[in-house]
């Protein structure tokens, strides 16, 4: 153990400077390493929201908050900060004039900067796009670190740099350990050290998005952040911007200067100080003065930052520069997607400022729900759907030394872990509804500076309460997916290797893994969930590229599902003014038992089901031979033997399941719906089987008629064919009474509860005339693929090719979260459906276009006679 005396020398000798404001964090990690060298001191207590020896006396008293508040507490001091409250002594601190002068300051010059940004952009706006993006991305980076030194040249910086940091620190510490005649000359270099670093590290951890790699990569990005930031009030961004400096607060990066008061941060006093108030702290609308002057200091860093790119862009030949916006002005209007090409911008940074949006989490929700339904419901009614299903289920699986009973296990597990996800997801939805109702009943008494009423505040946190929940239990399950994907088969091998081969290397290595593992891990001084998942994002956009590791389906179907709900609970954070009802357990947990809608399920999907019984087996699925595409009464059997195995197993598991969660269980799953016992799942089954029956029996006509005439010398000649390209008359389709089907929502009931039964699904509507489309010749045959004639030839087609023909057929495609896309029907109005695309092949096979024709066929009423080829023989 080092003794007291050498630990009081690091402390001299990091804090000996105090004209510095900006000291070092490697000290103080130093501090940290050798903490169980200072003896215990006897002194008192130190009260929650003081700091020992401040040196001036202040007009706001002391926060009265109790010391487990973890809303007041994490506004004045960071986790370690408030384990330790002997270090806060260390922190600079501000008199009520000197903390005035400092946030108004950051205020009025982002302001200033912002103000003329948006009057350049207003005069000059087309001139400043057009410079900008005829850059190559290496000249785009070689301005933004002209303007912005501070910046990183690469993107997702935090976690390189703390490998670096943590790469000297140990280098260090183990020279200060090792003799005793060179700490003092230790502690020097750990000084240098940290200042080094700190000037490196402050800005990027203030605005830890403006780096030069994503600024550079896509264009639109910088004037995404010009637009938006010079458009909008500051006060808008002040969640977002508490977020995005989190690790600053929290790693002791930036030391944030004390002084007892609060900030204001809303409405036309925004950045004043205010004496702390428990009611308005709670609700945000006041923020602790250590935690708001880093907000009001990363505003006042990009706004700097954004007024000098400006300058440097419109520098050169600004007298030959022609005034004018119109080209900015369609930017604008396209959400500045012009020319950002396939990159997924999940940052929210290049976006408007996150808005809660009841409507918005509802309608999101639903469409999710929705696509996992209608999952559950491919899954259960297209053999040849499971089939493919559990067959890639199979191969994601890393470790092929397993039985093949074991292995089908795992296979049913994670079907079973997606339908359950899907039951969650209604709970959640759910619950969002119920908030929507009661803000309709509130409308007009929401406002920022007032408190909300009592049961829509509870209501909001129900569901925010819900959401996390969900969204922990996907974290185990991720932890599970980590354990037995294919895309992580070489994690025993790095794991064996953990001593010798460094996260740094791992990092470097595989980029994916590291994300995952650190995901699993809850950290204090880590920059948040959503920051990994935003590296994710980025790597699964480039899933696709060579040299990329592979994402299997279920791993990037798993991700994107996470990234939702983390969006809807960034989302309801944004909300202003927060519920200030959060401590108040009993109040909440009373209206909660009120409501009735708690859930005791753990919410997980992949370990529900360890330890059940029995299970049924794959294996009369996987020993049955793949039905032929070809027309013949041989291809007719395999298909009808296959689904007839597919319903067994549904029957078998859907049985298991019933003995487990009994029928009046208001938590049994939605597993329960069991699509082949549905009339019109029978009625479509007899249907597809007569047109194979007609189709093969006029196909074995045809062959039999030709073979007869070839054997008569002078046979007539054949009959006219009905349409070209087939080798059997077309045969009629059986009057089947057309359902129409129409996307609607159930009304609002406050009175719903996770029990009841909550039906948006299609209803059936008189009659409409048949919906028809005009689509270039392309189009018309990639739809064909999805509603294909009997024994047609079918092939693979390119993710790009189906985008475009969704596109063609009128429909817009937004990129979700992950692997999702969300398609919009623009000309029909008949809503939106999700999508996702494969990894690591962006290619669509044949079984997946067709479960894709029926979900569009369900929604959007589409068929084989919707799509009319409107190139008059050519393709546009």
């Amino acid at each position: 153990m080092i003794s007291a005396a050498v630990t009081q020398e690091v402390l001299v000798c990091a804090t000996r400077d105090m004209k510095d404001r900006r000291r070092t964090e490697l000290a103080r990690t130093a501090i940290l390493a050798l903490k169980d060298a200072r003896p215990e001191e006897d002194h008192e207590p130190i009260p929650t929201f003081a700091c020992p020896g401040y040196p001036f006396e202040s007009k706001a008293a002391l926060p009265a908050c109790t010391g487990s508040c973890t809303i007041c507490t994490t506004q004045y001091f960071s986790h370690t900060y408030q384990e330790n409250p002997s270090w806060r002594r260390l922190l600079d601190m501000h008199s009520d004039a000197q903390a005035a002068a400092a946030t108004q300051g950051f205020v009025d010059s982002a302001r200033k900067d912002l103000a003329i940004v948006r009057q350049k952009i207003s005069t000059y706006g087309d001139v400043l796009e057009k410079r900008w993006v005829r850059r190559s991305d290496k000249k785009r980076a070689n301005l933004v670190l002209k303007a912005m030194p501070e910046a990183c040249p690469e993107n997702f910086a935090w976690a390189r740099m703390q490998n670096e940091l943590a790469r000297n620190l140990n280098a260090y510490i183990h020279e200060f350990r090792s003799s005793s005649t060179g700490r003092a000359k230790a502690a020097k270099k750990l000084q240098d050290l940290s200042s080094a670093y700190e000037c490196r590290s402050r800005t990027m951890h203030l605005l830890p998005y403006c780096d030069a790699q994503t600024l550079s990569e896509d264009p639109m990005a910088l004037l995404s952040l010009l637009h938006h930031r010079a458009n909008s009030d500051a006060t808008d961004w002040v969640t977002f911007d508490m977020e995005q400096t989190k690790l600053v607060f929290e790693a002791l990066l930036a030391c944030p200067p004390y002084n007892p008061h609060a900030v204001v941060m809303y409405g036309p006093h925004f950045g004043r100080l205010i004496a702390w108030n428990k009611q308005s702290a709670h609700r945000q609308d006041i923020i602790g003065y250590p935690r708001a002057v880093i907000i009001l200091e990363a505003q006042c860093v990009l706004a700097r930052f954004l007024r000098t790119i400006v300058d440097l862009i419109l520098k050169n030949d600004m007298d030959a520069a022609l005034p004018g916006r119109s080209q900015w002005q369609a930017l604008v209007a396209s959400d500045f997607q012009a020319t950002s090409g396939p990159l997924s911008r999940r940052l929210d940074a290049f976006s408007a400022p996150p808005q809660y949006d009841i409507e918005a989490i509802v309608r999101v929700l639903e469409e999710r729900h929705e696509a996992m339904l209608d999952e559950i419901e491919g899954l259960q009614t297209d053999p040849l759907y499971f089939r493919s299903h559990i067959q890639r289920l199979r191969d994601s699986a890393y470790d092929k030394t397993q039985k093949d009973d074991a292995r089908d296990i795992f296979v049913v597990c994670l079907t079973l872990g997606y339908i359950w996800w899907a039951d969650l997801l209604k709970l959640a939805l759910i619950n969002a509804r119920f908030v929507r109702g009661v803000q309709k009943q509130y409308e007009g008494e929401i406002n920022v500076g007032k408190a909300l009423p009592l049961r829509y505040a509870c209501a909001l946190l129900i569901l925010e309460k819900a959401l996390t929940d969900l969204f922990e239990g996907q974290l185990l399950d991720l932890t599970q997916l980590l354990n037995t994907s294919k895309t992580f088969d070489n994690y025993y091998s790095v794991e064996r290797k953990v001593t010798a081969q460094t996260r740094e290397e791992m990092l470097r290595t595989h980029p994916l893994l590291w994300n995952v593992r650190q995901l699993s891990r809850k950290q204090e001084t880590s920059p948040g969930y959503r920051w990994y998942l935003s590296f994710v994002d980025y790597l699964m956009a480039r899933g696709t590229e060579k040299g990329q590791v592979p994402v299997d389906d279920q791993l990037a179907l798993h991700f994107s599902n996470m990234m939702i709900v983390d969006d809807i609970l960034v989302a309801i954070q944004s909300h202003r003014p927060r519920p200030d009802v959060a401590n108040d357990n009993e109040t909440l947990l009373q209206w909660t038992k009120a409501r009735g809608n708690t859930s005791g399920r753990k919410q997980t999907g992949f370990c529900l089901w360890k330890g059940t019984r029995e299970w049924p087996s794959l294996k009369p699925i996987s020993d049955l031979p793949q039905p032929s595409n070809k027309l013949s009464r041989t291809a007719m059997t395999q298909h009808k033997e296959l689904r007839r195995a597919v319903e067994q197993f549904w029957d078998s598991l859907g049985d298991m399941l019933r003995s487990d969660f009994p029928p009046t269980d208001a938590e049994c799953p939605e597993i329960m719906v069991r699509y082949t016992h549905t009339q019109k799942y029978k009625d479509d089954v007899e249907n597809e089987y007569r047109r194979f029956e007609q189709a093969v029996t006029a196909k074995e006509e045809t062959q039999a008629r030709r073979a007869q005439q070839s054997t008569k010398p002078y046979a007539d000649a054949p009959p006219p064919l009905l349409f070209p390209g087939t080798d059997w008359p077309a045969s009629p389709k059986p009057h089947v009474e057309k359902r129409v089907k129409s996307k609607t929502r159930k009304a609002d009931d406050d009175s719903t509860t996770f029990g009841e039964a909550d039906d948006s699904r299609p209803t059936i509507d008189s009659p409409t005339p048949r919906l028809t489309l005009q689509v270039k010749r392309h189009t018309k045959e990639i739809f064909d693929q999805m509603y294909p004639a009997p024994g047609a030839h079918l092939s693979d087609i390119s993710w790009e090719d189906f985008v475009a023909a969704m596109v063609d057929a009128g429909c817009s495609v937004e990129p979700s979260r992950g692997s999702a896309f969300s398609f919009k029907d623009m000309k029909n109005s008949k809503g939106s459906m999700t999508f996702h695309r494969r990894h690591p092949v962006s290619t669509v096979d044949p079984i997946m276009l067709k479960n894709i024709g029926s979900r569009l066929q369900k929604w959007f009423e589409w068929d084989a006679e919707t799509f009319v080829d409107c190139s008059s023989g050519t393709d546009e």
